[in-house]
Parts: C-alpha cells; structure tokens; sequence
C-alpha cells in the first residue's frame, strides 16, 4: 500500500493511503476525535474507524485507510468509493488487504515499536551513566578498596556504553540492531541486579546516591521488559498503585545532587504541606519526573536554582519544575517525537516525549513551555490526588 500522507498525532506519526482519510483527519471531524479516543490503546490493537477502515495503532506510528477482509466496514467503504466513481472522482480501494497480509503489516509494526523501545531505553541509560559514575565516584576509597567488585561492576557497566557506537555503526539492518540492543540491555540488568545486591548492605551517606541510581536502572530495565514481555500494553491495571509524590520528588533531588553540584546548581523544592501527597498512577511515573530533573539539569546554566514549586486547589496538585534557560524558539511543541528546540544539546529529543506519554496514561496534565518573560523553561504536571475518606 502506497503512502500517501503523514500526520503527527501525539508523538505518533498516523500515515493514510487515502486523500478522504486526509481531508476528514485535518477537518477536525470525527476522524480526528476516533483517534483522541483511542491514543492511549495497547499497542498494536487493531480498531475500525468510523468510516469503516482498518487501523493499527504503534507506539511509534498508526497505519490507517486499511482496507482489508477481516476487520473494516467493507460495505461501508465500498459504497463511499462506488459513489465517488459515479461523480467521477479518484476512487481509493485498488486491492483488499488479507489477513495474512494485515497480519505482517502488524508484525512489521509490532518489530519497529521494540526496536524503538530497546533504542530510547539505551538512550536513557547511557545519558544515565554518566550521574552513576558520579555517584560512584564521590564515595570515599576506603569503601571502594574494601568493595572492589563495585569499581569492576561499575567499569563493566561503563564498557557498555562506550564500545555501543561502534557495533552499532559496523551493522546495516534493524534486526542486527535490535539484537545488539537486546544482548546490551540483558548484559546491563544483570551488572546492575549484582551491584544492587553488593551494596544493599552499605550504610554509608556517600553510597545512598548510588543505590538511588541502580534502582532507576533497575526501573527502566523493568518497564522495558514490560513493553516486550507483554506485546506493547505496559499499563495494564495491576501496574496502578498508590504513589507518594513528596517521596518521589525528595528521592530523585538527591539522586541527581552530585550533577547538580557539578554546576553549582541548587535543587529547591517548595512545599507548604505536612501531609503526604498521594496519587493513583501507573507506577512509571517516577521514569517520567527522573525525566524532566534530567531536563532541568542539562539544561540549565551554572550558578542557578531549579525550583519545584507544589500547590493544590480543592482535589487537584499542581507541580512545576522552572529553570533559567536559554530561548528554545516559537511554538516549539517539545512533547513531539525527535523535536527540539534552539538551545538544543546532544540528545535525540525523545525525553519529554516520554515523559508526555507516561503522564497521559495515568492522565495527568503535562505541559513543557518557555517563559519569554522570565527566560525560564517550566514543565507543568497536574492531577488529582488520593484522599483517604475512611475515618
């Protein structure tokens, strides 16, 4: 099938074969409020639109105008098309779609989400490790000395990263990639599982950022064998828990207080309340707020303080993280797949995209914007908390 046109749709790129499909999609009709619906869907679930075509909805794209004979409004479709060809319009159905046929065009699909996956989760981990050598190198040698299979851990964790361009430069094919990516991560979730558990029983003050730092890896790792474990659908229902936000909040400041010190720069967070926030959320969450202290970090200058600022009004908690920042263009929408702005750094531009997606399944609001009047960049959580009614 031909592919005529692409629109992006929430940090998914939506490719129709059909200009009826186009026009309807950029009319704001109907179309468009099908895939408002379903954006947040298992991925790879085939759905039939309201027109009576097949789609497919990725974690990187969503196939529509599929005509096919198992799943589409055949008649439906047929009909628009016949009525086309009596007003002598271009008509759209050249062939009918099998079900062997649709059933590959979904593999394919389902094979460019894990590759996708394993690369942005590499890409996490190696911006990553650089905080952990950090971490690992503000503890004092004593400790080090008496726990050499740390420092080896730790370099072996580091080899990863470094020799990872190189391999994956020398090969041509995703498949040869994903299969690169797939030993990479194994080899990285075992080196972490053996640290975590060498320094399970350290006390010391210095070594509490590194445990911090094991355990996101060891988060990512876990939410990435959920994506490929389960097919795509990584916010089934048992995933929800109830999440302290303050904890989350105060664990990751002191996660990344050694790159934060490197730049002189001062994690501050205001809050006003005795009382532990709570919210019922997928517990990915944590990824998303690592995300956007990460944002803040890199992106703001030396010398400054990146303020967490926390309120809430009747039900609702309202969180923003400001930084002082340089100006990154107008209407730059930053939650969109690979978009950066002027001030960009290196980097693939797939963190606040993440982020976007993590929030919106635990439907939180997220908003990432530049504040011309005080050249600060604030990303702007929002949800509604848990309260406890039993007496």
């Amino acid at each position: 099938m031909k592919k005529n046109s692409k629109k992006a749709l929430f940090a998914r790129n939506v490719t129709f074969n059909c200009g009826f499909c186009d026009k309807k999609f950029s009319s704001q009709s109907k179309c468009i409020r099908f895939y408002e619906t379903n954006r947040n869907l298992i991925q790879n679930e085939v759905v039939v639109c309201p027109y009576g075509y097949t789609c497919i909805f990725g974690n990187e794209s969503i196939i529509s105008s599929i005509v096919d004979d198992t799943y589409c409004n055949l008649k439906l479709v047929l009909s628009r098309d016949n009525y086309s060809k009596r007003n002598g319009q271009k008509t759209y159905v050249q062939n009918i779609v099998t079900s062997l046929e649709l059933q590959q065009m979904i593999d394919e699909l389902k094979n460019d989400t894990f590759f996708h996956v394993y690369r942005d989760t590499f890409h996490d981990l190696n911006n990553n490790n650089r905080y952990l050598i950090d971490c690992f190198d503000s503890i004092p040698n004593y400790i080090k000395n008496q726990n050499k299979d740390i420092s080896f851990l730790i370099n072996a964790l580091s080899s990863i990263f470094l020799s990872h361009k190189k391999l994956i430069e020398a090969v041509s094919s995703d498949s040869e990639k994903l299969s690169i990516y797939r030993r990479e991560i194994n080899s990285i979730e075992d080196f972490n599982k053996q640290l975590l558990s060498l320094t399970k029983t350290l006390d010391h003050s210095s070594v509490q950022n590194l445990k911090r730092n094991l355990e996101f890896i060891d988060f990512r790792i876990r939410y990435l064998k959920r994506i490929v474990d389960y097919d795509g659908d990584y916010h089934k229902t048992y995933y929800i828990k109830r999440l302290k936000v303050m904890s989350i909040l105060t664990k990751l400041k002191y996660a990344f207080a050694n790159p934060a010190h490197k730049k002189n720069q001062v994690i501050k967070i205001n809050n006003d309340f005795s009382e532990e926030l709570q919210v019922e959320a997928y517990d990915d969450v944590y990824l998303a707020f690592f995300i956007l202290y990460e944002n803040a970090i890199k992106y703001a200058p030396f010398n400054t303080t990146i303020s967490i600022t926390i309120s809430i009004f009747d039900e609702n908690v309202y969180i923003n993280i400001s930084n002082v920042s340089e100006y990154i263009g107008e209407n730059v929408d930053l939650c969109l797949r690979g978009v950066q702005g002027d001030n960009k750094k290196d980097g693939n531009g797939l963190g606040l995209t993440i982020a976007n997606e993590i929030f919106l399944a635990s439907k939180f609001y997220f908003k990432a914007y530049f504040d011309k009047q005080s050249s600060t960049f604030n990303a702007s959580v929002s949800f509604k908390r848990y309260i406890n009614d039993e007496i």
